[in-house]
């Protein structure tokens, strides 16, 4: 079995400052001029996208007047949820806007001079969706069939509306029901990958039309389309359960260097049915897992990698890949998970049982290369095409550990944002955060894209004024901390070359576990001290080289760090006592 930490182990070692930072370039505030107090959000962004230009698109919502910075940019339709596509320069100018008036905005992809958008048009809750069609204002509607139909809308760089099409069928009478397009991606020759979900039936308007007579909750699909948004093949998995709770929905798509579709399933405790076989979640009491999959292009099933949890859930939100062929997955999670029943999740602080955030590597055939779990929450991820990653996520407690050796701290509590990246091996390159200039704040819905040249954007709602680096900070514009604005922050981390990298030799100890006695062969003369499992320091003294013996105070049974230093070289065992 490969283990690639024990869930009890710990790995924060002592807090080391990354002294490289990246520059933040430019930031901005999207607020609205009338927030509306209720359960959901006044605005967001839901996708950023990049083209070969430079430009930046992004999707996203708002519920009345949208303001940039104070000044009102672009008015809602009707008060009513407005989805909306930005394209902005890689300076930050407004360069033009199309409305989606209601419907629920998904995923966006830019390619060859395309900007795709997807969602779902929720007739239920909104009606109809009209999508502008240029700057005129004109508007094309597209009606759903159900309760809830996926939609794909392609405008050109310009941002004229070239098509718009929806897909979907009859669904059962409940709000939550329908059919839903997640995420899409767009090979070099313009074909076009949907993943999602679908209830009672699926029509993509070709030959293949999905029908479950079950009250399946969710059936994952993946389909191809022509670029002119048309089936040209569909595959779909069930879970073996016929029963609402029986899930399976794709949420995450990236191609590889073939072109061929890469997925991530969400799926409940019943398991899926695969080659008429269930798979089941069976890693102790998990609820929630998660399967990867590959396809050729042809619709064929390759690989797929299953990845359980411990106990709790597993929620996909980010899979990429880059230009060597890795594939990386990020995922939320509460507890240690399984991947492939072989390997186990590397840790960098103690378990504490609140959601986490997951990057995970495999080679283009799947082979797994590392898994490390990061403790914060609410994470955004995006690749470069050269396998560094860029995160975005909220903190959630006092401290997060990056790596074994670099942790964040946080003097309050709330939600505070968190930006950091890693190399290809995962080892951390960086880390930053903003500085807090009010009370505790509330940061949610991360997003983060990097563009060809680097540049990193990053984006969530806050409440509370932020300092983030470079001389920039921001207010909400708001009388009350009730309501978020939203920020949108430039990047740069050209000047960083290089990752912090400390060298960690073994440090012979026994007996291990100890009563309380503990013999250690010591380098020479050093400094020795001992970590508990929150990383405090319970014992520490200079001692000599060589074989020393010592009697440890008295301390409650668990597992500690006890580290050695002489010079730049570090020693390291873990000591677990009973």
């Amino acid at each position: 079995m490969i283990r690639l930490l024990l869930s009890s182990a710990l790995q924060i070692l002592w807090v080391l400052v990354v002294v490289a930072q990246p520059e933040v370039t430019w930031v901005q505030r999207y607020a609205v001029e009338s927030p509306i107090f209720s359960f959901g959000k006044n605005l967001n962004i839901i996708d950023m996208a990049t083209d070969e230009a430079g430009d930046i698109y992004l999707l996203g919502f708002h519920r009345s007047d949208l303001e940039l910075d104070g000044t009102v940019v672009h008015p809602p339709y009707s008060g009513a949820q407005t989805g909306f596509l930005q394209k902005l320069s890689g300076g930050g100018e407004v360069l033009w806007y199309r409305r989606l008036t209601m419907g629920d905005m998904r995923t966006l992809a830019v390619k060859s001079g395309k900007v795709y958008v997807g969602g779902e048009i929720a007739s239920a809750e909104y009606g109809p969706l009209l999508i502008q069609r240029d700057a005129s204002g004109a508007t094309r509607t597209l009606f759903a069939d159900g309760y809830r139909d996926a939609f794909i809308a392609r405008f050109d760089t310009e941002g004229t509306l070239e098509w718009a099409k929806a897909y979907g069928g009859a669904d059962s009478e409940f709000f939550d029901k329908g059919d839903r397009l997640n995420a899409l991606a767009v090979d070099d020759a313009g074909s076009i990958y949907i993943t999602g979900s679908y209830h009672r039936e699926m029509d993509f308007g070709g030959p293949t039309v999905f029908t479950e007579p079950s009250d399946r909750g969710k059936t994952f699909y993946l389909a191809r389309l022509t670029p002119d948004g048309d089936l040209e093949w569909a595959e779909q998995i069930q879970s073996p359960l016929p029963i609402d709770g029986g899930n399976a929905e794709g949420l995450g798509l990236a191609l590889s260097l073939e072109g061929e579709p890469i997925v991530s399933i969400a799926y409940s405790a019943g398991g899926l049915l695969l080659d008429g076989s269930i798979l089941m979640n069976d890693n102790q009491d998990g609820d929630d897992g998660c399967l990867l999959v590959k396809y050729d292009t042809q619709g064929n099933r390759q690989w797929y990698r299953n990845i359980e949890p411990q106990e709790g859930l597993i929620v996909p939100f980010g899979l990429e890949t880059d230009e060597q062929g890795r594939i990386y997955l990020g995922f939320s999670h509460e507890q240690q998970v399984l991947i492939e029943e072989s390997a186990t999740l590397q840790y960098f602080q103690a378990e504490d049982d609140l959601l986490k955030t997951a990057l995970l590597c495999w080679d283009a055939n799947g082979q797994l290369l590392w898994g490390n779990t990061l403790f914060c929450s609410n994470g955004a991820m995006d690749v470069h095409p050269d396998g560094n990653i860029y995160l975005s996520a909220a903190a959630f407690r006092s401290e997060v550990a990056l790596s074994e050796s670099t942790t964040l701290s946080f003097e309050v509590g709330g939600s505070v944002s968190v930006w950091a990246r890693f190399l290809p091996d995962g080892q951390l390159s960086w880390a930053h955060q903003p500085d807090l200039l009010g009370d505790p704040p509330f940061s949610t819905n991360h997003n983060i894209m990097v563009d060809a040249e680097g540049r990193a954007y990053a984006s969530a709602n806050f409440n509370q004024p932020l300092a983030f680096g470079s001389g920039w900070s921001l207010a909400t514009g708001y009388d009350s901390p009730d309501f978020d604005a939203l920020y949108l922050i430039q990047i740069d981390d050209s000047n960083i070359s290089s990752v912090f990298r400390p060298v960690h030799r073994p440090l012979r100890a026994f007996p291990n576990p100890t009563a309380g006695t503990l013999h250690v062969e010591l380098p020479g003369q050093c400094g020795l001290q001992l970590l508990n499992s929150m990383g405090q320091r319970v014992w520490a003294g200079i001692h000599a080289g060589g074989l020393q013996s010592f009697n440890l105070p008295a301390l409650p049974a668990g597992i500690y760090l006890l580290q050695a230093q002489t010079g730049q070289e570090h020693y390291l065992s873990r000591i677990v006592i009973e």
